[in-house]
């Protein structure tokens, strides 16, 4: 296996000047899970209303309670748990919504006056549920990220967006689907074979997903099994991993294949230095050659100490495992 060293610096540089260092607690942070929280309690308001009032919609109730809170495990509670990130209670929160609610309005809006009132509400939290408009995605998009927080891979299971490469600008071409959890926010790389990526931030720390072609036609259409191998034991493979830090931690490359292609994951722990701070990366990368392209899969947390960053790193194993694994190659199979 060759890949020339211009495909390795050109995967370096895209790599590294995507690290955002982006960490923190924001006021917009906590309006989202603010809004989320409105949004959830002015359901339950109606519900119970409709719970005690009427109950030949009793079944019905049951279902969507049951549709929802497989959806939004422990919903509420979440929410209010995410509250003491910000200093905020949930008596705060309440304080706040009732100083914003002078005229009773919203009070007046939630109470259910009718059966057919109480039905024609059920029917519509049920199909923003299974049809969530813009705003409605806004709010499960805050609900999946305070939800699923110590098991961010559940989310995947639940609400994941498929992203195709295909007539990207910097794709050369290629169709690579890969799925995301909703609440991942996604944009375009700024710099040269950053197709997409993805970002979060969890806490203090912050996290990135990112797809990468990088053309290399002076290799083969894919890898060689013998070849590849040979390269991970005798860790040349590593010249992929180039990416200007200072490595902490290799760990040992896992030979593996998508899609039947050969692929190689590295993983390792670097320092990486700012003009004014430094902030350690745990990162694992997926590589494989398709189409006379290495396409890149990265996957990479950020925290201000090793530990933080390692340990992000062990929390979203599973979902990271997830998104690898969701990369799909419709090209292969056309004929």
């Amino acid at each position: 296996m060759k890949v020339c060293k211009k495909t390795l610096l050109l995967a370096s540089i895209a790599l590294v000047s995507q690290i955002t260092f982006a960490h923190g607690l924001t006021e917009a942070d906590l309006a989202n899970i603010s809004r989320a929280y409105g949004y959830v309690t002015a359901q339950e308001t109606v519900l119970k209303q409709i719970d005690a009032k009427y109950p030949a919609l009793k079944s019905e109730l049951f279902d969507f309670d049951l549709a929802w809170i497989s959806r939004f495990p422990n919903a509420q509670e979440s929410l209010v748990t995410h509250f003491k990130c910000f200093g905020v209670t949930e008596a705060d929160v309440i304080r706040e919504m009732k100083s914003n609610d002078k005229n009773s309005s919203l009070s007046k809006q939630l109470k259910v006056q009718s059966q057919p009132d109480a039905k024609q509400r059920l029917d519509y939290f049920k199909y923003r549920l299974s049809h969530p408009s813009n705003f409605d995605r806004e709010i499960f998009s805050t609900l999946n990220d305070v939800c699923f927080s110590e098991h961010p891979e559940k989310e995947f299971s639940r609400d994941k967006q498929t992203y195709s490469s295909l007539n990207h600008p910097k794709s050369n071409g290629l169709d690579v689907r890969i799925s995301m959890p909703a609440s991942w926010k996604k944009s375009e790389g700024r710099r040269p074979h950053i197709v997409q990526k993805w970002t979060k931030n969890d806490e203090s720390q912050h996290l990135t997903t990112m797809l990468l072609v990088i053309s290399a036609p002076d290799v083969q259409p894919y890898w060689n099994d013998k070849e590849l191998k040979e390269e991970i034991k005798d860790g040349r493979i590593w010249d992929l991993f180039d990416d200007s830090g200072e490595f902490i931690q290799k760990r040992k490359p896992i030979f593996s294949r998508i899609e039947g292609i050969p692929c190689v994951i590295l993983n390792a722990v670097t320092k990486h230095q700012r003009a004014t701070y430094s902030a350690y990366m745990d990162m694992s990368c997926m590589y494989f050659m398709f189409k006379g392209n290495l396409v890149i899969v990265q996957f990479a947390v950020s925290g201000k100490a090793e530990k933080e960053a390692t340990a992000l790193s062990e929390k979203y194993m599973a979902l990271r495992n997830l998104i690898f694994n969701s990369v799909y190659l419709p090209q292969k199979y056309a004929y």
